[in-house]
């Protein structure tokens, strides 16, 4: 369910994220001559915060890029919604990540919290400005805006050439983000925040074909399904020689 209500704005102590500390690094950072996130001094109160709850909508397709939000605590996901009324999920976006990239035009798709989320809301102008006057900025701009791009190109492959299961086996192992534990045999236990409707309108595929293809992966010892939304990856390898994806794919 859609929730077109205001976001909650919040003042909260909050670890500056890299577009706060470059725009007044001197207000966080210590200053020793390595100026590392390390150095910090206490968090700050930000009072840029604003809070969403589950569905409600963070920024409307083609609608006017006039703010970025980068995510604080949660994940959003953004769709485009099709002339024939079909939802095709775009991406997840999780903390660190910014939405209204890149800044010129419009919004490409709908972002909606999936889950109690919380954003750094800038104006667009105020960003423009802070790029023209500091090369770092820019830069790290531009390599998010480059890794974003990247996953839209391997979106598209995936969806033009890729079989169900190698979808799905590079769906897992690239939500090892939300890895929760690490335990000793080297398996991992991810929690998914999205749906299996969410997945497949990710993947392009049905629901049912998703859940079908999970049990085969559980039958097949590749996972285990602790619940519905906690998986644990038992064998890593082998789905990634099924997803056709390198190491360099998954640590880049």
């Amino acid at each position: 369910m859609l929730h077109t209500t205001a976001a909650q704005k919040v003042v909260k102590d909050y670890n500056p994220s890299f577009i706060t500390l470059f725009n007044n690094p001197s207000k966080y950072l210590s200053n020793t001559p390595s100026n590392n996130l390390g150095n910090r001094h206490a968090p700050p109160k930000v009072n840029n915060i604003l809070r969403y709850r589950p569905g409600q909508i963070i920024a409307f397709e083609d609608d006017m890029i006039d703010y970025l939000y980068e995510i604080v605590t949660g994940t959003v996901k953004t769709y485009k919604i099709l002339n024939d009324g079909r939802r095709l999920i775009t991406g997840f976006y999780t903390p660190g990540d910014i939405i209204g990239l890149p800044t010129e035009g419009v919004y490409f798709h709908t972002a909606e919290a999936l889950t109690e989320t919380t954003v750094c809301c800038y104006r667009k102008t105020q960003i423009e400005k802070l790029m023209d006057s500091n090369a770092n900025l820019s830069r790290k701009i531009f390599k998010m805006t480059y890794h974003r791009l990247r996953d839209a190109y391997e979106q598209m492959v995936s969806l033009g050439r890729k079989k169900p299961d190698e979808r799905i086996a590079a769906f897992l192992l690239n939500c090892q983000k939300w890895a929760t534990v690490q335990i000793p045999s080297q398996n991992i236990i991810i929690t998914l925040p999205m749906s299996r409707l969410d997945i497949a309108d990710y993947l392009g595929l049905t629901q049912e074909t998703v859940c079908r293809v999970l049990s085969k992966f559980k039958r097949a010892g590749l996972i285990s399904l602790l619940r519905p939304d906690q998986i644990i990856l038992i064998n890593s390898s082998k789905l990634s020689r099924l997803a056709n994806l390198s190491v360099a794919n998954l640590s880049a």
